[in-house]
């Protein structure tokens, strides 16, 4: 499994969930896009999307992961050859990931299940009808989950489930997602 991620992503956390779930969890094929506040290396985050979309790698988008996701999507299948995220360029003409009023930090409820959050972008909801192909959870008027619907997994969730998870209570995004790498092989 690769986990992308640039010099200032979230992935101590995650990688320490990772390996309380399933010590094996390097040599499952999967695609991981971390959460993070750093842009550098997006395009080459969005082309590994792209592969894993099309190659049905198991692929879990989180935080900025999603949002990239969701730009791969937007200019790959949809046809959306402008579009990005606010963070990346604030006047792109189709901005697929906009930039919300404030920072929605703390713990949210999302599906019946309360998840940490710290994030300044959401998906802009003008484009939900453009994204036949997925399926979105929306929690107070927010994209927190998306799948898309007919790929063997490929999730991106807003949330961050790495600061949820412990070794007596793993979260069950990532168990279920090293479940599906692990069937994969």
């Amino acid at each position: 499994m690769f986990i992308s991620r640039g010099k200032n992503d979230f992935y101590t956390s995650l990688e320490r969930s990772l390996e309380e779930i399933d010590p094996k969890w390097r040599k499952y094929p999967g695609l991981i896009i971390c959460g993070s506040h750093d842009l550098s290396g997006a395009e080459e985050k969005i082309e590994q999307i792209e592969n894993a979309r099309i190659n049905s790698l198991p692929c879990l988008g989180i935080c900025l992961g999603m949002q990239l996701m969701a730009v791969e999507y937007a200019r790959n299948i949809i046809g959306l050859a402008n579009a990005d995220t606010q963070e990346s360029d604030i006047n792109t003409k189709e901005p697929i990931i906009i930039k919300m009023n404030k920072l929605r930090v703390g713990i949210k409820m999302v599906g019946g299940s309360y998840e940490n959050h710290w994030h300044n972008y959401k998906f802009n909801n003008d484009y939900l009808a453009t994204f036949k192909d997925w399926k979105f959870t929306i929690e107070d008027g927010i994209v927190e989950e998306m799948w898309l619907r007919d790929a063997p997994w490929h999730m991106g969730i807003q949330y961050h489930p790495e600061y949820g998870s412990s070794a007596k209570n793993q979260h069950q995004v990532l168990k279920w997602f090293i479940s599906t790498c692990k069937e994969n092989r």
